[in-house]
């Protein structure tokens, strides 16, 4: 998978209620120019979350495979809702 197809993915989650994977927290997301945009069901205030720092979460993963939230707080307050779309697309993918 790569950053494009993951991207390409969500545009088709858009209105679509999703979960996190470590607290099953529901959320929204939306493709912007340069960003995604994630909103919590339980605050209902946007997150965004720039393709720059998206896609160093990605890159993270990609070596790691990790999806615990934790292990990118280096990189974005944003990653658990990143590691649901990688989880989402990769399934989407077998």
């Amino acid at each position: 998978m790569t950053f494009e197809e993951l991207l390409s993915y969500t545009r088709g989650l858009e209105g679509r209620v999703l979960r996190t994977l470590a607290q099953g927290a529901k959320f929204r997301v939306r493709v912007d120019k340069h960003r995604l945009v994630y909103t919590p069901e339980s605050t209902g205030t946007e997150r965004p979350h720039t393709f720059k720092f998206a896609n160093r979460v990605f890159e993270k993963f990609l070596k790691t495979r990790s999806f615990r939230p934790g292990d990118y707080r280096d990189i974005s307050k944003n990653a658990s809702y990143m590691l649901a779309l990688i989880s989402m697309c990769s399934e989407s993918m077998k």
